[in-house]
């Protein structure tokens, strides 16, 4: 008769005796025991592909510490239980260089009246079915370019104007000090490790659709 063994969840295998035995058919002890992975806890039984709707109450972008909170608008049949109205999701934010989107994944959240967390994964659409939030760039990486543009801008408007008015050294002065300024602020970011292309979303209506029944 073949023997059995308890795994970590407490589920007991069946060895078959050709597992236990050897060559010869002669029963050998088995010290390591064949495991089997440990079930993902659900909380609500709401399955992949399913959407909730939900609201992003404050703004929110690409380098902002922590999570950006959702809350669901309209509660969600489960086959444990409902997801409610109002209870709150989190999730991780990002975007890409050039895009003018933030893209988030849902990745936990708070029972309603309760401190129950729980796990999920979930990504996040505009109202119109496309990927991420339409965002509004912040800055797009470039600002020394463009400072350094405007500085030679300024110092021919200063070189044109000095004939006039004498006051070419104070213009081009100015401008130098504006661009020793913008060129402070990239370096300062480069070296926080903050990323030079920010985006922000505005609040707004969106779609959660699930990528892992939770």
């Amino acid at each position: 008769m073949g023997k059995g063994g308890a795994g970590k969840n407490g589920t007991y295998l069946y060895f078959s005796p050709s597992l236990t035995a050897n060559a010869d058919g002669v029963q050998q002890s088995n010290d390591s025991q064949i495991e089997m992975p440990a079930q993902q806890m659900i909380t609500f039984g709401i399955p992949i592909g399913a959407q909730i709707k939900v609201s992003m109450d404050k703004s929110a972008t690409n380098i902002q510490p922590g999570y950006v909170m959702f809350v669901v608008d309209e509660t969600i049949k489960g086959q444990i239980r409902d997801l409610a109205r109002g209870t709150k999701l989190f999730a991780t934010m990002r975007t890409g260089l050039g895009s003018e989107r933030l893209f988030l994944t849902a990745v936990k959240g708070l029972v309603l009246g309760e401190l129950t967390e729980f796990d999920m994964a979930g990504e996040v659409y505009s109202s119109d079915g496309k990927p991420g939030l339409p965002a509004i760039v912040l800055n797009d990486g470039k600002t020394l370019a463009r400072a350094t543009t405007t500085v030679a801008g300024n110092l021919a408007k200063g070189l044109i104007g000095a004939v006039g008015s004498g006051d070419f050294m104070t213009a081009a002065g100015q401008a130098g000090a504006e661009a020793v300024t913008d060129e402070k602020t990239q370096d300062r970011e480069t070296k926080t490790g903050q990323p030079l292309y920010i985006v922000q979303a505005s609040p707004q209506k969106a779609l959660l659709r699930v990528e892992k029944t939770f």
